[in-house]
C-alpha cells in the first residue's frame, strides 16, 4: 500500500512498525523493508516508489498577502507564480514593496520584487525562481 513519510523522517508500515526512511535512497529503503518482512516471509517483494515530494517548500507572510503560510516547492516556481498560491493580496498590500527572503546565513540575502512593474513587463528580472526555505514577505 501507499505510505506516507512523516514530518520526522519516519514511515509507518503493519507488521515491521516504524522504519527511518529519511536520507535513503530508494533502493536501500526497499532493502530494508524486505529485510525487516524476512522474518514474516519468504522472499518477500517489495517495491518502492516515490509518487509525491513534499520536503521542500516556501513561506507566504506579512500582513497584505491573501493568504500566509507554507507551501510546497514541487517544481520551478517564480516569485509572481509564488503568489498567486496565497490567494493573491489583502486590500492593504503594498504591492511595490514586496521581498523574498533567501535562506543564507540567517536571511540576510534580501531580493525586491515590485508585483506592478512586473506585472506591466517591466523589472523582470526581479521575478526570480522561488529555493527551497525561501521566504516572501508582503507588506501593508
Amino acid at each position: 500500500g501507499m505510505v506516507d513519510v512523516q514530518d520526522d523522517g519516519m514511515i509507518s508500515m503493519p507488521l515491521i512498525g516504524q522504519l527511518k526512511a529519511d536520507g535513503l535512497t530508494v533502493e536501500q529503503l526497499k532493502n530494508l523493508i524486505g529485510t525487516k518482512l524476512d522474518d514474516f516471509m519468504q522472499t518477500p517483494e517489495v517495491t518502492v516508489q516515490v509518487t509525491k515530494n513534499n520536503s521542500k517548500k516556501y513561506y507566504i507572510m506579512g500582513p497584505g498577502a491573501g493568504r500566509s503560510g507554507t507551501f510546497p516547492l514541487t517544481g520551478k516556481v517564480t516569485v509572481s507564480e509564488a503568489l498567486t498560491t496565497s490567494e493573491g493580496f489583502s486590500s492593504f498590500a503594498n504591492q511595490k514593496k514586496i521581498y523574498l527572503l533567501r535562506k543564507s546565513e540567517n536571511y540576510k540575502e534580501k531580493h525586491l520584487f515590485n508585483y506592478k512593474d512586473v506585472m506591466a513587463g517591466k523589472h523582470l528580472e526581479q521575478d526570480i525562481e522561488v529555493e527551497n526555505g525561501d521566504r516572501i514577505f508582503v507588506p501593508e
